[in-house]
């Protein structure tokens, strides 16, 4: 293309340098600021609507961010808050307005995304009371059986990713876990263990992700780019593992660290 001014996509390029001159000089910062909040992102995700959030999603995919790593506390916190001012609304027009109106629309954007149900979402129904009653087989499963479900789901799915994943043709991607999610208790209990080095990183990967938005683990943005490389190497397998990881930890952990309610002596930056 370089070497071809006559190309088709060159036009295309024009259009969007076009379109970019038409913006405030500041837009893509503001954009950039956003990611670094990532409640904020979730009031943003909350609000968009229906007909906007592929737009928002699209948007912040060219930007480090990773939908995965927004906390379950932030979450809670956005959807308070959103459940609120919508309320207020509705009182005003002596409406009656269902939880799925605001959140509706996240749930099943989260499903096409991660090809399932999120926990995490059930976990916000259970605790918050939205009323949306939510599939959650894998937090049932997990609450009830944590060791059957690595066993009998996770184990399998991994195997057959390395049929579909072939190392004899594939590039498997390396990659070294922050040191303050190897130091979590549950890191080495969520692992599935892999003898050979170079399947270490595709096989932590979601967990890392997993114990990022349960605990509120603060990333840096060079972790954040690589997660998503990882996830692109196969999503099937990330958000499969992902989910049920989720579940695992949702399983595990008091309700109240999940939801950020905690009392804390060291405060944990989510941002």
């Amino acid at each position: 293309m370089a070497e071809k001014p006559e190309h088709d996509a060159w036009r295309d390029i024009a259009n969007i340098f076009k379109l970019a001159a038409e913006l405030p000089a500041t837009t893509f910062d503001a954009l950039d600021c956003l990611t670094m909040v990532p409640k904020a992102c979730a009031t943003a995700f909350l609000k968009a609507g229906v007909n906007r959030i592929e737009r928002w999603w699209s948007e912040l995919e060219e930007l480090p961010f990773s939908w995965h790593l927004i906390s379950i506390a932030d979450w809670r916190i956005a959807v308070t808050a959103v459940r609120t001012e919508v309320t207020a609304q509705a009182a005003e027009l002596d409406m009656e307005i269902p939880a799925d109106s605001y959140l509706g629309h996240v749930v099943q954007h989260m499903r096409k995304q991660l090809g399932g149900d999120s926990p995490l979402f059930a976990f916000l129904d259970e605790q918050l009371e939205l009323g949306m009653e939510l599939p959650a087989e894998e937090l049932r499963f997990a609450r009830t059986s944590d060791q059957m479900l690595e066993q009998m789901l996770l184990r399998p799915e991994f195997n057959e990713l390395l049929g579909r994943r072939d190392p004899d043709y594939y590039r498997w991607p390396d990659w070294t876990v922050p040191k303050q999610v190897r130091r979590q208790p549950l890191f080495e209990k969520l692992c599935v263990h892999q003898p050979e080095k170079w399947r270490r990183a595709v096989a932590d990967a979601p967990v890392v992700a997993a114990l990022a938005c349960s605990l509120g683990i603060h990333l840096e943005r060079p972790d954040v780019i690589y997660l998503r490389r990882l996830r692109n190497f196969d999503r099937h397998w990330f958000d499969f593992a992902y989910r049920v990881t989720l579940a695992r930890i949702i399983a595990k952990t008091p309700d109240d660290v999940l939801l950020g309610t905690a009392p804390q002596k060291n405060s944990v930056s989510h941002c």
